[in-house]
């Protein structure tokens, strides 16, 4: 790992220690907080909050008790002091079997994990309505993503492959991908026409080793393998940025060029966060913004977000459509905005 530079990761660590403490001079701050009534503080089983999704000012919160909760965030504009939102306006009962994350494809609402996914219709973001499905008892899908007319879905020992060109409804499989015996894919991202997948490999003593692959994805009903690496950091969430793959886990975020011959890691720099959202080429955590330019992984400024102190965790999947972006934690959901946008309404 050569190519990584040492001395700026920890320059790195110590602009970000600053930048979290000076959240004044930050890029996003947070403008309400979504919080289930009955919660409180205390948090069980039921009611940890899983995923988020954001369309037209609503928030869809799915938890891990079975329910997809639909709260009104449009009186949320940053012009009083951060407000909890604790009434959802709408609560729709899920497959109850490990539900993981939400995808939002137009007017559709993808509610995916253990047992394949439910597709709800969202014409009027206020009222989900069950359409659809995909997938089968079999089928468990940690990560889910939209390309060109198809749906990919890591599914620990398989990456699927689902067309919606017949209907969105109903997505119709087209390829698999079957990963060796051992392996398995927990994170997705389309980086060009690069499928890249991020996963962990169990060895025969017991030992857990990470991996980053890379497929030729110009065709999405035929890809081909490109290269399998090993990595040093497990990768839980990845998000393509300015023709890159940035993999980010609870440690640090990783920078890695995916369109050569095998993917090849550029650089390294220490971050934390247990939430990520990708707003337009900024990847959001709820401690620091980021993109990369020129190669290079930058830091953009401080994001206003308060610490969940309820679990430590691996980064849960944001979303983000303007004006929001919504980072999930254990206890609650953060509602940001970026500040300039905060100003300008005010």
């Amino acid at each position: 790992m050569s190519n990584v530079r040492i001395a700026a990761m920890v320059a790195a660590f110590c602009f970000l220690a600053a930048l979290t403490v000076n959240a004044e001079d930050g890029l996003y701050r947070t403008i309400g907080e979504i919080r289930a009534v009955g919660q409180g503080g205390d948090v069980d089983s039921e009611g940890v909050h899983r995923a988020v999704a954001t369309k037209d000012g609503f928030v869809y919160v799915l938890c891990d008790g079975g329910e997809l909760l639909v709260f009104d965030g449009r009186s949320l504009d940053g012009k009083t002091d951060p407000a909890p939102v604790i009434e959802p306006i709408e609560a729709v009962s899920v497959r109850p079997r490990g539900r993981i994350g939400l995808l939002i494809v137009e007017d559709r609402l993808y509610c995916y994990g253990w047992e394949g996914g439910e597709v709800f219709d969202i014409d009027d973001p206020a009222t989900p309505t069950l359409v659809g499905a995909f997938g089968d008892p079999s089928t468990h899908v940690s990560d889910l993503l939209v390309h060109e007319g198809h749906l990919v879905a890591a599914c620990h020992e398989r990456i699927l492959v689902y067309a919606l060109d017949t209907t969105i409804d109903y997505p119709t499989l087209v390829a698999e991908m079957r990963l060796e015996a051992g392996k398995y894919a927990y994170a997705l991202c389309v980086v060009g026409d690069r499928l890249c997948a991020t996963g962990f490999r169990r060895r025969q003593s017991g030992e857990i080793a990470y991996w980053l692959g890379v497929w030729d994805f110009a065709m999405p009903e035929r890809p081909s393998l490109v290269r399998i690496v090993a990595t040093e950091d497990r990768g839980y969430r990845v998000v393509s940025v300015e023709g890159y793959l940035l993999a980010v886990s609870e440690r640090r975020a990783e920078l890695w060029k995916v369109d050569g011959e095998k993917p090849d890691l550029i650089e390294a720099i220490p971050v934390s966060g247990n939430s990520v959202a990708l707003d337009g080429e900024v990847v959001v955590l709820d401690r620091v913004a980021l993109t990369v330019r020129e190669e290079r992984v930058e830091v953009l400024g401080a994001v206003d977000c308060g610490a969940d102190l309820c679990h430590a965790s691996l980064p849960r999947l944001g979303a983000a459509e303007e004006p929001l972006v919504v980072l999930p934690r254990t206890a609650s959901v953060a509602v940001l905005q970026r500040c300039e946008e905060v100003e300008d309404s005010s």
